[in-house]
């Protein structure tokens, strides 16, 4: 995770989102759902396993997991 981050989330990713601009951000979403084990994003960030991404062919470390997703979701919009 880089250095500059807030509460463990990318702050150019959230910068990026906030000019978008966009009232919903579905998470996980799309053909990632597929291949996607919400145990994975159990526990300690630093201690979830990375799984390769069967729908971009990457990998996937779980740094975003349900219990980040709210306040990532909450510091991803802006003030409406």
């Amino acid at each position: 995770m880089p250095g500059d981050n807030l509460r463990g989330l990318r702050a150019d990713t959230l910068n990026l989102l906030k000019q978008l601009n966009s009232p919903v951000y579905r998470w996980p979403g799309g053909n990632f759902v597929s291949g996607y084990d919400w145990r994975d994003g159990i526990g300690d960030r630093d201690r979830r396993p990375p799984r390769k991404n069967p729908a971009w062919t990457g990998v996937e470390h779980n740094d975003l997991a349900r219990t980040n997703s709210l306040p990532f979701a909450a510091r991803s919009t802006r003030n409406r």
